[in-house]
């Protein structure tokens, strides 16, 4: 499927009001051979899960953190293996990151995906 116009270009986060375009931006993803991030097992990434208190403890430092950031980094297991994970932390409204609170757990899919 060659790419498709969405038809909007979200200034910052968006809602996207229907899983058809969501579902359309997954697949385009999916399907490029050019893009692989690396997996568990060397399968490619198709996304990460993040426990919701993971993500309260990011916003429960106070009124004054405004948004998650996250940032993109390796995770290397005791076996070797290495994974892309994230760093989770919040930004403040000055636009500044708040390190007091950096979370580095995700669960990837392909071993833990959404049914």
């Amino acid at each position: 499927m060659p790419n498709q116009t969405l038809g909007f270009q979200p200034k910052k986060s968006d809602v996207i009001e229907n899983w058809d375009i969501a579902q359309v931006m997954l697949d385009q993803f999916l399907e490029r051979s050019d893009i692989n991030i690396p997996g568990p097992n060397n399968l490619q990434l198709r996304g990460l899960r993040v426990d919701k208190e993971h993500i309260d403890q990011i916003f429960a430092q106070g009124s004054h953190i405004k948004e998650l950031y996250i940032q993109f980094a390796i995770r290397t297991y005791p076996s070797g293996e290495e994974s892309v994970t994230t760093i989770l932390t919040g930004i403040d409204a000055d636009n500044k990151q708040s390190t007091a609170v950096a979370i580095d757990y995700c669960d990837p899919c392909p071993n833990k995906c959404p049914q």
